[in-house]
């Protein structure tokens, strides 16, 4: 007698991911190939067990989400990111390389970008000058975003201290979870960096032109990553 061998929800998952693909095809912009797109989400749900715990139908709603907005769910270092919620359903997080694409895309901005202050750099935010020191920098004292608007030149700039970002952290559902024990990682303990970065980046984004695409992102964040 043989036997058959029930399919692993992971294969399923897998299954059901790649039978995304017309409705990806026509959300995803054209430079972005579908394929590896699904490719990228297959390996998110492998590597991260819990979302496939998680309804699984809004894991296909955050990949369709970030279809819709032209980013790779590459994970906290990368564009965004599919996260499983508290609530037992899977959210969609716009990491700051993610914004960083969305805030270039008017074309009013020549350019855009994010950094981090050290202890040991020679820094001023008014008016901003930052330089790296030599060497050991020291640790992370403060995050700044800047901006700039390509017809006149001139920049737009936010800076936040360390404890600025602190604050936010402190505020936030994942990171209260983390503490109480709900759950048992954040990205807040794990890339703490990271997530300054897009924290100021954010900020910035809410001063400057927006598209569909920016707008929807920034909403996405402010509801913790529900992307239904």
């Amino acid at each position: 007698m043989c036997t058959i061998e029930a399919e692993r929800p992971l294969d399923i998952a897998k299954k059901q991911i790649a039978a995304m693909e017309p409705a990806l095809c026509d959300a995803l912009p054209a430079y972005i190939p579908v394929g590896k797109f699904i490719r990228t989400v297959q390996t998110v749900v492998t590597q991260n067990p819990k979302l496939l715990d998680c309804d699984r139908t809004s894991l296909f709603a955050a990949c369709e989400e970030a279809a819709r907005l032209g980013l790779m769910t590459d994970g906290i270092l990368g564009e965004s990111c599919l996260v499983p919620r508290p609530d037992g359903t899977v959210g969609l997080r716009i990491m700051y390389k993610g914004l960083l694409k969305l805030a270039r895309h008017p074309g009013e901005l020549s350019t855009i970008f994010a950094d981090i202050v050290y202890s040991n750099d020679s820094f001023t935010a008014d008016p901003l000058h930052h330089e790296e020191a030599e060497g050991d920098r020291g640790h992370p004292v403060a995050y700044y975003a800047r901006a700039k608007w390509r017809e006149s030149g001139e920049w737009e700039t936010v800076v936040m201290t360390h404890q600025d970002v602190e604050r936010i952290c402190d505020s936030t559902d994942g990171w209260k979870a983390f503490k109480t024990g709900k759950i048992k990682d954040t990205p807040w303990e794990t890339h703490f960096d990271a997530m300054a970065l897009k924290a100021v980046l954010i900020k910035l984004c809410k001063t400057l032109p927006q598209t569909v695409a920016l707008r929807r992102a920034l909403e996405i964040e402010a509801a913790g990553g529900r992307a239904a």
